[in-house]
């Protein structure tokens, strides 16, 4: 038994029937070849405008999570080494200052 033909199809043949422009069976390949380019350049297009948006929301974001940030106090410490030096403990190394490697 032979089904039905969709109902789908119905409206692209009625609009193919009445239509001047050409069924995809009359497209000549310089006509493919422009509508895939065309098709590729507003892909491109539409992922460049993606990424821009994502990076001005993102960027927006970090503005405001940095203006709500606390502020950062100063600090009397002017050389990080120096501080460091401080609060180094020699007893967790296995190192003899009087031995020269």
């Amino acid at each position: 038994m032979k089904s039905p033909e969709p109902f789908h199809s119905l409206p692209t043949t009625f609009i193919a029937q009445t239509s001047d422009q050409p069924t995809n069976s009359q497209l000549t390949p310089e006509a493919y070849r422009d509508i895939s380019s065309l098709t590729l350049f507003v892909a491109i297009i539409g992922v460049l405008a993606g990424i821009t948006l994502g990076l001005v929301i993102t960027t927006k974001r970090a503005h405001r999570r940095k203006a709500r940030a606390p502020k950062s106090t100063p600090t009397t410490h002017t050389d990080a080494w120096t501080e460091s030096g401080k609060r180094f403990d020699p007893s967790i190394t296995e190192i003899d200052p009087t031995k020269d490697e």
